[in-house]
């Protein structure tokens, strides 16, 4: 269970919260690409379709400016966003697969003819990443938080990995905002209370536990 103070341990602070600042956190993976700018600036850029997913970890011991930071970088992402590409949104699960996920996951509007700029599909454009920034807000927003009681990042990322398998045609890109702490029934990081021994990993990959 997670300190309504957010204060932490020397210990924790021993083990690398210096590198799970949440404003610095960005995690790739597979052949990601993103690049800046706005709706109007990609129409004409070629090349693969994203999925953008953001993964959130509203626990209190996350700050309430960390919070407000992650939701500025989202909203910076999806403005970079382009027809054809994907958003997913998903907040950090509490305690296993078992619970009901929050997510929220919607593709981009394509253009109404392929290879031809029209200018409502701008419009069309710049509405729909208006919207998806409207959309992703709760996933960051710092109140009513109390009743959070754990931070399950192995099952979260278990959801994840199905969205990007979803979408088998996207470079995948996942900005996870985190303090990186797994803290639920099976493993606690939270001042080094239950953590796991060594091989954990592999013992569970082979056992078909989801990672």
């Amino acid at each position: 269970m997670r300190d309504r103070t957010g204060r932490r341990s020397g210990v924790e602070n021993r083990i690398g919260l210096s590198t799970a600042i949440i404003s610095a956190l960005t995690v790739s993976i597979m052949s990601a690409a993103c690049t800046g700018g706005t709706a109007a600036d990609k129409e004409d850029v070629s090349g693969p379709r994203q999925v953008a997913l953001f993964v959130f970890d509203r626990s209190t011991s996350i700050e309430d400016y960390q919070l407000e930071l992650a939701q500025q970088l989202t909203n910076d992402r999806i403005s970079a966003l382009r027809h054809g590409d994907h958003i997913a949104a998903f907040q950090v699960l509490q305690l296993s697969l078992a619970e009901p996920p929050r997510r929220w996951s919607q593709a981009v509007p394509t253009r109404e003819f392929d290879g031809m700029v029209v200018a409502r599909d701008s419009i069309t454009l710049s509405r729909f990443l208006r919207d998806a920034k409207d959309y992703l807000r709760p996933f960051a927003q710092p109140a009513d938080r109390d009743n959070i009681t754990g931070t399950d990042l192995l099952s979260t990322l278990h959801d994840v990995g199905e969205e990007i398998r979803a979408h088998p045609e996207h470079a995948p890109t996942v900005y996870l905002f985190s303090d990186m702490l797994q803290s639920n029934r099976m493993i606690d990081m939270e001042g080094l209370r239950r953590m796991p021994r060594a091989g954990w990993a592999e013992a569970a990959a082979a056992s078909g536990m989801p990672l």
